[in-house]
């Protein structure tokens, strides 16, 4: 089904090299390209003990196409386009040129490692500062005249307000990933060796239509523990969550800005392919509800009772202090409202109607429903 990259290369317009294509974001942005361009698409994907790359990549790609629809929108031809070409972030620079057969035109670095844990700071360090070192001298010596990079909305860290698409000098992070994806951007906007433009997408969650998603950070790990916080309470009480409800330290005005993952590599592409001179683009939501109102339904329709909120711990009790220092990550996105600007993305965006970036929230409640039907919870409470 797949052409290897070792085999001979078929003539297209333009060619695109991507890191993290077996990635949420990555495996998007190539269905994206196979779907809006003709060109040929060179994947840097690591092999594993149990399966070569070639593997890897084919069964996520093509599981995909079914979990996302597109099987009338992508053909067993708009597959070869994908070369595939083994190898990691660090590998040598040879192994990678001797797979690439074409001038690369757009480079797209999509991998990094999405841990926060301050223990896991030197891995972090490794795959998101040291591995953007490494491509972008992969990227030049691979000819390459555009580099797209994926960053975070949250490189801004604690500033609050409006956030513009800007070059971020200075911020105070909460936490070690949102540090690495900062000076991974001071890296990649010293460059002057290729056209740059950095995405800035806020939090990823499933498919607008199907609501599949594979990977389950961001607002999934915070379902995940709550989850798994009230299981252990009403395994020992069943009634102790209604006499004594969830505290949780939370702005009650903070707002939540959710992105599905097929908006964001549709976005990246066709700002990624156009000739805009910026550099800077807020791939988030125009539409952002409460965070108050969507927790509050996630928690009553795992069973979890209706949460309090406070500005600190104070009067917490000892569950309600292990809860909260389980979602402790994500306690960033509780604090402090933030309103991205998108100019930058409106001046290319905003005349396609295929791009949806405003969810209210009974929809954001249908990727929640989605995923706790993956969790195995049963008898959700919806009204």
């Amino acid at each position: 089904m797949f052409t290897n990259a070792l085999s001979t290369p078929s003539f297209s317009q333009q060619t695109h090299f991507i890191t993290g294509s077996t990635g949420f974001i990555g495996s998007s942005v190539v269905l994206e390209l196979l779907m809006h361009t003709k060109d040929d698409i060179y994947c840097l994907v690591r092999s594993t003990k149990n399966k070569s790359a070639q593997q890897r990549f084919m069964d996520l790609i093509t599981d995909l196409i079914v979990q996302y629809n597109y099987q009338n929108l992508i053909s067993i031809s708009d597959l070869q386009r994908c070369k595939i070409v083994e190898g990691d972030l660090f590998s040598s620079f040879d192994r990678i040129k001797n797979q690439v057969f074409a001038k690369v035109n757009y480079f797209w670095h999509v991998a990094a490692s999405l841990n926060y844990d301050e223990k896991y700071k030197e891995d972090i360090y490794h795959i998101n500062i040291a591995g953007c070192k490494n491509i972008l001298e992969l990227a030049y010596q691979l000819n390459t005249q555009k580099f797209n990079h994926f960053s975070t909305a949250y490189v801004v860290g604690k500033k609050t307000g409006e956030i513009l698409e800007t070059v971020v000098e200075n911020s105070e992070s909460n936490n070690i990933y949102e540090q690495s994806k900062l000076a991974a951007e001071k890296i990649i906007l010293a460059e002057n060796r290729f056209e740059i433009k950095i995405f800035r997408p806020s939090i990823v969650i499933g498919h607008s239509k199907t609501y599949f998603a594979f990977n389950f950070s961001g607002l999934y790990g915070f379902i995940r523990r709550l989850v798994q916080y009230k299981n252990i309470i009403t395994k020992t009480d069943k009634q102790y969550l209604e006499n004594n409800p969830i505290k949780l330290i939370m702005d009650k005005d903070v707002l939540v800005n959710v992105v599905p993952v097929d908006y964001v590599a549709k976005a990246a592409v066709k700002v990624g392919l156009s000739n805009t001179t910026q550099k800077v683009f807020h791939l988030t939501s125009k539409s952002v509800p409460k965070a108050i109102t969507v927790v509050d339904a996630i928690f009553k329709m795992v069973g979890a009772g209706k949460p309090m909120y406070s500005n600190s711990a104070v009067g917490f009790n000892e569950l309600d202090l292990q809860f909260n220092e389980k979602i402790d990550f994500y306690s960033s996105y509780l604090e402090g409202t933030k309103h991205f600007s998108k100019s930058n993305s409106d001046n290319i965006l905003n005349n396609d109607s295929s791009l949806v970036d405003c969810l209210n929230v009974d929809e954001i409640l249908q990727y929640v429903t989605w995923y706790l039907n993956e969790l195995g919870v049963k008898d959700l409470e919806t009204n």
